[in-house]
């Protein structure tokens, strides 16, 4: 998977679940036997569909370059009012810089501050904290993989795969960061 398809498989990932929840039936990369017969020339990203509505969800990298596409979709569904075009503008990767790493001494702190919240029954701060405070975390141990923001999921799944996140096979972590680690899995197995 490239880098492009790995961001535009982001984007999806937080659209998606919206439409799903509207109750539409969606389709990543959907294949030519499940488009309509006027969409046999344009594969769209996705597409969302229910009884009532139809959309064709189109991830374009930049306005300058996404426009003359823009142009001809909406063309190609304008005889079509069942069915609605949706581009999601997404800003290239080179633009955004990666985030800094935080330090032990930030991490043991935010750790701490989760457990006075905590501690304060002031649970939906703790846990916003807490997830905030896993990103650092990773990307503190996994600076290459985590240079920007994550995905919860993504997020867990690089942590339980580098063996990290299993509170009694940390050996794959440095040192100074079993301690830390430590602390947030006994906070996270509290009940």
């Amino acid at each position: 998977m490239t880098l492009s398809e790995t961001r535009e498989s982001d984007v999806l990932e937080h659209l998606l679940p919206q439409y799903q929840a509207d109750g539409y039936d969606v389709y990543v990369n959907p294949s030519p036997s499940i488009l309509p017969p006027f969409m046999q020339g344009y594969r769209p990203d996705a597409i969302a569909v229910r009884p009532d509505k139809k959309v064709a969800i189109e991830i374009v990298r930049s306005a300058r370059t996404g426009s003359g596409k823009t142009e001809a979709l909406q063309s190609l569904l304008a005889d079509h009012p069942d069915w609605e075009l949706r581009v999601v503008y997404v800003s290239p990767l080179s633009s955004q810089g990666a985030l800094e790493i935080a330090s032990q001494a930030t991490i043991a702190n935010a750790i701490q501050v989760v457990l006075e919240l905590k501690d304060e029954s002031r649970y939906l701060p703790a846990l916003m904290m807490a997830w905030a405070t896993l990103e650092s975390i990773g990307r503190a141990l996994l600076p290459d993989r985590f240079s920007r923001p994550q995905t919860p999921a993504r997020l867990i799944e690089v942590l339980a795969s580098k063996v990290i996140w299993h509170p009694t096979k940390l050996t794959r972590c440095e040192p100074s960061s079993h301690s830390a680690m430590r602390q947030f899995t006994a906070f996270l197995n509290r009940r």
